[in-house]
């Protein structure tokens, strides 16, 4: 191996060490989203001090030294999978307080169900989870609280499925039945850095654009499309048409296979009617049981 090879060999696997976190185990996957168990609370006791903590006291001198330098981290990178036609929030409280965080050079990274949405899932986005540098991380809690979301406890009746993610975070709500509730997260404790997003149209807000990580490369072979579609009359009769097109072909492409010595020729009847009509599925269950 040349002394350029070595180099490169020896740089690559630097990389791909650095962008793991500190916190997980050797062998565990970088980009898992489950917090480290050094986090994590084991005893009702610390469990409820962590509940009770005070609102963050925000630390001027090192909030405007870090604050430039990472604003500019992702202004290099073009935005992709930008392709959202819908929003699920007509309400503006939210836009108001993420349009708050992007006038104080605060920069906001998406995550949780605004991720999978995204990406296609269906996903009703109750909660606005947003991570932003750790430095700043008492900057924007206080930028939140004056724009109508005061810091607020941990729930105490949170799903327990949660764990330990609910004392990870801050939370901010701006009315007591938690219709608009944020959370919000120092993305290192994610796992996370800047350098590993992009810049995206907000999924609430056409209007406003945050970052949201950068999805693994095998990832993009399971995107989906991020707008729900919805199909009238006209449409399914067009679907049925183009089903009855290809039904002889594929009939002529299951007869192609290499069924071996099939002593009972019926099971050719029955995988024909299957594919022209797969509810003769369900007939073929009950007789077989």
């Amino acid at each position: 191996m040349s002394t350029l090879q070595r180099s490169a060999s020896i740089s690559s696997s630097s990389t791909i060490v650095s962008t793991q976190p500190s916190s997980v185990p050797t062998g565990v996957s970088s980009v898992s989203t489950i917090p480290s168990t050094t986090h994590m609370l084991e005893t009702p006791q610390t469990s409820l001090i962590a509940h009770e903590k005070p609102p963050p006291e925000l630390d001027e001198t090192k909030t405007e030294l870090v604050q430039t330098s990472l604003v500019s981290a992702n202004k290099t990178q073009s935005p992709t999978l930008d392709g959202l036609k819908t929003v699920q929030w007509p309400t503006t409280s939210l836009s108001e307080a993420l349009k708050a965080l992007l006038n104080q050079n605060i920069p906001v990274m998406e995550y949780g169900s605004q991720i999978l949405y995204r990406w296609g899932c269906e996903e009703l986005l109750f909660v606005a989870e947003w991570a932003v540098p750790g430095a700043l991380l008492k900057l924007a809690s206080r930028v939140l609280t004056e724009s109508g979301f005061p810091w607020a406890p941990a729930p105490m009746d949170d799903h327990p499925t949660l764990s330990g993610w609910e004392d990870l975070c801050e939370h901010h709500i701006r009315v007591t039945s938690g219709e608009h509730y944020i959370r919000l997260y120092d993305i290192s404790t994610l796992g996370l850095t800047l350098n590993k997003t992009f810049e995206v149209r907000s999924t609430f807000d056409p209007n406003l654009r945050l970052l949201t990580p950068q999805p693994p490369r095998d990832s993009f072979s399971v995107a989906l499309p991020a707008n729900t579609q919805y199909y009238g009359e006209e449409d399914y009769a067009e679907v049925e048409r183009e089903f009855l097109e290809k039904v002889p072909s594929a009939v002529e492409y299951i007869k192609s296979w290499d069924w071996g010595d099939v002593p009972d020729k019926e099971y050719w009847d029955i995988a024909e009617a299957v594919v022209r009509d797969a509810r003769v599925l369900y007939t073929v269950t009950r007789v077989a049981g």
